[in-house]
């Protein structure tokens, strides 16, 4: 005769005591569904006749409220053309500086 084979029912998510779900995941389930029972009180109960008659904004769609799409890659490479354009100036005005420092002291050097 062949031994029977023994079957454990320890695995994923069998704790030492041999029940599938511990206590510390069953209790957030039972507050869940606790929640789930609650009885949430209409909205038009709540709201006075001031409420009612209120003036409130016009609501108008998304698309009209922001505008047109932006366009992303247009918008950088103007970025970088005037980040260019300011550098090239920035460049320029240190080449003039460097060159009016550079003639105030060939001046001096001569007089």
């Amino acid at each position: 005769m062949h031994p029977r084979p023994q079957f454990t029912t320890k695995g994923p998510g069998v704790n030492s005591s041999g029940t599938r779900m511990s206590r510390t995941a069953l209790f957030p389930l039972l507050l869940l569904m606790a929640a789930a029972c609650t009885q949430v009180p209409e909205l038009n109960e709540r709201i006075g006749p001031d409420l009612r008659t209120a003036a409130f904004p016009k609501l108008v769609p998304l698309d009209e409220a922001l505008g047109p799409p932006v366009d992303p890659e247009g918008e950088a490479r103007a970025v970088q053309e005037a980040l260019e354009a300011r550098r090239a100036a920035l460049a320029g005005r240190a080449r003039r500086l460097q060159q009016a420092s550079h003639d105030d002291s060939t001046q001096t050097s001569t007089e």
